[in-house]
C-alpha cells in the first residue's frame, strides 16, 4: 500500500512554478489520450484531491464544450456502466494513495471491455503498474499532491477545450490565465488575507467543519475537508434548509463565487430568524470566473493549510 501523502513541503512560489512546469507537462499526455473516445468517464478514487480534481476536469468541459463526459466514483463506471456501453470511450481515473487494488481491477475491466485507460496517480508498485500498464499511467511524485493533481486538471481540460470548443473568448481568457499561475499566487494570498487566518485556524483546532459549497467551489471544499478528519462538504443549497432546521453546526464556512453570492442574502435573513446570536459563518467568496475559482480557492486553502501548520508546530527553544 502506497504512504498517505503527509504534504510537508510548504506551498512557496517556487515550488509551485516547479508543480505548474510538470503539471503543463502531464497534461499533455493526457490530452493526446483524452482527445478521440466518443465518451469521457471522469472517475475518482478518493474523497479529496482526487475528488478536486476530477470535479474540476469535467466541469470545465462541461462549461465550454460539446463532449459527451460523466463523472462518479470510479466503482460506479466499474461495476455499472462499461458492461453496457458500446462507443468507444475513456476512463480518466484520478486517485488517491490506497486505491492500488481498485486501479488494477479497473484496469482489467477496461481491457476486456475495449475501453481505453488513463490514470492520474502517485507512483505504483511495480507489480500494479504492470498490470494496469506504464503507457496507461500519469503518475504524480509531488510534495504536494493536492494542487499538483488540480493543476493537472485544469491544464488538461483547458487545452481540450482549445480544440474542441466554439466558445474562443472565455477559453482564451481561461488558457491565459492557466499559463502561469504561479505568478499571481503572492498577489491572491494577499486578496484573500482576511479569511486565510480564519481557515487556518479552523483547521488547526481540528475541530468539526461545515463546507458549504457552490458547484464552481466543490475542488477547494474537498482539498480542506481533506486536511481535517471532522469536515464535511454540502451543496451551498443545503445552507438555508440547514438554518431553517436548526441543523447549522457551530463551525461553518461557505465557498462560493460572488455570482453565487446573493444567497447568503438569504441566509443571513434565515440565521436572524431561526438561530440568531450564535452562529457565525465564514465567507470564502472568489471574486473571479467561475471556470477558474476553484483553482484559486484551492490555492487559498493551501496556503491556509500551511499557516494551521505552522501554528500547531512547537516552538523550539535551546
Amino acid at each position: 500500500m502506497l504512504p498517505l501523502p503527509r504534504d510537508s513541503t510548504a506551498l512557496t512560489p517556487t515550488t509551485l512554478s516547479s508543480i505548474e512546469a510538470d503539471s503543463t507537462r502531464k497534461a499533455e499526455r493526457i490530452v493526446e489520450r483524452v482527445s478521440s473516445p466518443t465518451t469521457i468517464y471522469v472517475a475518482f478514487a478518493g474523497s479529496s484531491y482526487a475528488q478536486a480534481s476530477a470535479h474540476l476536469f469535467h466541469w470545465i468541459l462541461r462549461q465550454l464544450t460539446e463532449k459527451t463526459i460523466y463523472i462518479g466514483p470510479v466503482e460506479a463506471f466499474l461495476y455499472h456502466t462499461l458492461a453496457y456501453h458500446d462507443e468507444p470511450s475513456l476512463i480518466l481515473l484520478f486517485a488517491e494513495p490506497g486505491s492500488e487494488n481498485i486501479i488494477a481491477r479497473t484496469a482489467d475491466a477496461a481491457r476486456i471491455t475495449g475501453t481505453e485507460l488513463l490514470v492520474v496517480t502517485q507512483p505504483l508498485p511495480d507489480i500494479i503498474a504492470e498490470r494496469v500498464g506504464r503507457e496507461n499511467l500519469v503518475e504524480v511524485a509531488s510534495p504536494r499532491p493536492s494542487i499538483h493533481y488540480v493543476l493537472v486538471a485544469a491544464k488538461s481540460a483547458a487545452r481540450l477545450a482549445e480544440r474542441f470548443s466554439s466558445i474562443r473568448v472565455r477559453v482564451e481568457r481561461l488558457s491565459n490565465e492557466l499559463s502561469n499561475i504561479s505568478s499571481i499566487y503572492e498577489s491572491l494570498i494577499d486578496r484573500y488575507s482576511d479569511v486565510i487566518p480564519i481557515i487556518a485556524e479552523m483547521i488547526a483546532k481540528k475541530e468539526r467543519i461545515d463546507l458549504y459549497a457552490s458547484t464552481t467551489m466543490l475542488p477547494p471544499a474537498y482539498i480542506l475537508a481533506g486536511y481535517t478528519n471532522k469536515a464535511r462538504v454540502y451543496p451551498i443549497s443545503s445552507l438555508p434548509v440547514h438554518v431553517t432546521s436548526k441543523q447549522l453546526h457551530s463551525n461553518v464556512i461557505a465557498l462560493l463565487t460572488d455570482i453565487e453570492a446573493d444567497i447568503l442574502k438569504e441566509v443571513k435573513f434565515k440565521v436572524s430568524m431561526y438561530m440568531p446570536g450564535n452562529r457565525h459563518i465564514v465567507e470564502f467568496i472568489v471574486h473571479t470566473d467561475p471556470l477558474t475559482a476553484p483553482i484559486y480557492g484551492s490555492l487559498v486553502v493551501e496556503h491556509a493549510f500551511d499557516r494551521a501548520k505552522q501554528a500547531s508546530t512547537p516552538l523550539h527553544t535551546k
